[in-house]
């Protein structure tokens, strides 16, 4: 691919991007799984393409999947490599032939009985599958893995190299893809009606265990969707196309289409077969691993949600076995062993390469502010002095944008009551989105106030001068699953915090000229850096000074 070639050549490669490569062709031939530990900044993306030339250099008819997990990323490989064949879901593209998005513009078609034609998703969809190189999003990769593996299969030869960008996130997603979720919430979104939610309530209310829910799911809940999907069908049967022409000015129609019973009928039959396909893997699991399954229930809000304790084997089955090199890049590898085990990998397998940062240590400080402590028990006596300090912090930035990370909704909105500012930009679950733009296009000195911000997105420069952590992120053990994770392997747990701890630590400090100070405030962080020295990267302790909070005063 002399597109590729260019594309590469174009770039000065520094000296750890040489050295990544050099190791992974030394240990090619004695592995089968990669993992590159390599903090933000060093060129991942450069890194994924300069191993896919050399895979395309030895066979020029090989297929490799790219896969990253955020749109912002998928961007970034675009925007820099011409030559990936890139693939989007149906709502990144616009129809051709409705003025809508090619996710609406093919229920328009399907209900008008017209032929979609030169439809771009499709058109970037064969391309996916033909191109040497393939990228798409974790979302779209697993669905495409998991719901349509005969279609992947019939439509392009198989890919023999996958390279997982941010792969510490991939098991978390992967597993709420084969997960099954039952609420009232959900019930009504597919279209069930007040008094089917309530019967089926009535049929749930002596659920209590797994083994219940197993039994319910595959008989009366199965029929229930079943039946749900016949009505449905029958009722798109009967509509009269004429009731939608290209006589219809096409605003009109996509106007309607928030109120056109079938467009919404076309969407609850898709999320139905969705539902039914997820019940019968769940079923179909059972059987063979009961243990490796875990119930969570809220009688008050009627939720029930099944989940795997651990999808490792259904990863190892459905994608890793399908290729013969897998290469896992990240910044929060961080163990071996660990990462191995939480992924399904044989350690004898896998070759492990870490790399130090290279950006100055005096640009990312991490300040350890031993406040109080943040755990269950004694928060509330803390957060008196946790808002002083806050209130103080925000001072000495108040020009400039920032983030806190607070690990948990409860502690947002505590937050959100005791200190009075207009700089505050709070989210929900569903407007993360909009209020990360918003932070990037004002001119305000906004700071962001989440739970979930973790990882995924870019605070760079003047976007994020500060960050503050003001509670050590535990998994929560409010979760049965977490609970059974904690039984099966004790390393986990303060693994994965570490790994939060340094995922929210990464969010400010992007670049070499990037500066950013960082603050912890829980004094729990006193038990990590004793018990979890071995999972926090040396440049991650070089740069924690612990402050006096009484010369502070």
């Amino acid at each position: 691919m002399k597109i590729l070639d260019k594309e590469i050549a174009s770039y000065t490669l520094r000296q750890q991007q040489i050295d990544i490569f050099e190791d992974f062709k030394k240990h090619e031939n004695n592995n089968k799984y990669f993992l590159i530990d390599i903090p933000v900044g060093s060129g991942k993306s450069l890194i994924s393409l300069m191993i896919s030339k050399y895979f395309i250099d030895k066979d020029q008819t090989v297929k490799i999947d790219l896969v990253t997990n955020s749109k912002l990323l998928q961007n970034q490989y675009t925007e820099e490599f011409k030559s990936i064949s890139n693939l989007w879901g149906r709502e990144g593209y616009s129809c051709n032939n409705f003025p809508t998005s090619c996710s609406q513009g093919k229920d328009f078609a399907s209900l008008t009985k017209q032929r979609c034609e030169n439809c771009p998703y499709e058109s970037c969809k064969s391309d996916y599958m033909n191109g040497n190189i393939s990228l798409t999003n974790m979302h779209m990769f697993i669905t495409l893995h998991l719901y349509q593996a005969k279609m992947l299969e019939s439509m392009r030869k198989e890919a023999k190299i996958l390279i997982v960008d941010e792969s510490h996130l991939f098991e978390q997603i992967f597993s709420e893809y084969i997960s099954v979720g039952i609420s009232d919430k959900t019930l009504k979104r597919l279209s069930f009606t007040d008094k089917e939610i309530k019967d089926i309530n009535k049929e749930m209310d002596d659920i209590y265990d797994i083994h219940e829910m197993n039994i319910y799911l595959n008989t009366k809940m199965r029929k229930r969707v079943e039946n749900k999907i016949g009505d449905i069908e029958n009722d798109i049967k009967s509509f009269n196309t004429n009731q939608i022409t290209r006589s219809i000015k096409l605003d009109e129609l996509v106007a309607s289409k928030k109120d056109n019973k079938y467009i919404k009928q076309l969407k609850y039959k898709n999320e139905l077969e969705n539902l039914r396909t997820r019940i019968d893997k769940f079923v179909e699991d059972y059987k063979k691993s009961d243990s490796n399954w875990v119930l969570d229930i809220n009688k008050k809000t009627n939720m029930y949600s099944l989940q795997t304790v651990w999808a490792k084997d259904h990863m190892q089955k459905l994608i890793w076995s399908k290729y013969d090199k897998i290469i896992f890049l990240s910044g929060t590898i961080l163990d071996k062993e660990l990462f191995c085990f939480i992924n399904g990998l044989e350690v004898k397998d896998a070759h492990y390469y870490n790399l130090p940062s290279t950006f100055p240590l005096k640009n990312r400080p991490i300040y350890y502010m031993p406040i109080g402590k943040m755990s269950y028990k004694e928060k509330k006596g803390t957060m008196v002095d946790m808002v002083w300090w806050l209130e103080k912090l925000l001072k000495k930035y108040q020009d400039k944008k920032g983030i806190i990370h607070t690990n948990t909704f409860e502690i947002a909105n505590w937050i959100k009551d005791a200190i009075s500012t207009d700089r505050f930009l709070f989210h929900d679950d569903g407007d993360r989105d909009y209020l990360l733009k918003k932070h990037y296009n004002v001119e305000e000195p906004t700071v962001i106030v989440s739970p979930s911000m973790t990882t995924g997105i870019d605070l760079k420069d003047d976007y994020g001068r500060f960050g503050i952590l003001v509670k050590v992120p535990y998994p929560s053990l409010d979760s049965n699953k977490n609970k059974a994770r904690l039984k099966s392997n004790q390393e986990w747990y303060n693994y994965m915090t570490v790994l939060t701890i340094i995922q929210s630590y990464g969010r400010n400090v992007r670049s070499h000229t990037d500066y950013s100070d960082f603050f912890i405030l829980d004094s729990c962080f006193s038990d990590i850096m004793r018990k979890c020295s071995k999972y926090l990267p040396m440049y991650v302790q070089m740069a924690i000074k612990q402050l006096d909070l009484k010369k502070l005063k």
